[in-house]
């Protein structure tokens, strides 16, 4: 596959860097890891307001309705030189440019208690909110 731009990662800035691209008429891929996308500043309504993962999910209309190709897979290299990034099935992209778009971790805020029985960080992985919203009764949300 060829593309004009490649973006690795589907978080919103991932999403708003393949938005702005097509607006110079450019051909733009998405690689992105998850069969979808949350809204992260959205995670703690999961466990409050909305009860539901699936109910704090980007759509991917807004990438399919701009004519963007959207793979879903993990990039494992990038190589620059040679403008082509490796996926884990072992298929390449081609790429003029390349953006990194892959978010963040969350880390540990030196305060008491972070050790502590039940306190835990919170990662943007569907799957993983999805079990832990199975898990719970109560949530209390710090930071």
């Amino acid at each position: 596959m060829r593309t004009n731009i490649l973006v690795i990662g589907g978080s919103p800035a991932g999403i708003v860097a393949t938005l702005t691209s097509k607006q110079a008429n450019k051909e733009v891929t998405v690689a992105r890891r998850g069969k979808f996308v949350v809204v992260p500043c959205g995670i703690p309504y999961i466990f409050g307001t909305l009860r539901s993962v699936e109910k704090d999910r980007i759509p991917d209309e807004v990438l399919t309705k701009n004519n963007v190709n959207l793979v879903i897979d993990v990039v494992v290299d990038v190589d620059l030189k040679d403008e082509v990034a490796r996926l884990r099935c072992d298929d390449n992209i081609s790429f003029e440019k390349p953006v990194l778009a892959i978010g963040s971790n969350p880390s540990i805020s030196p305060i008491g208690g972070v050790d502590l029985e039940n306190v835990f960080l919170v990662y943007k992985d569907p799957e993983h909110l999805s079990e832990i919203l199975k898990a719970i009764n109560e949530c209390e949300r710090i930071g």
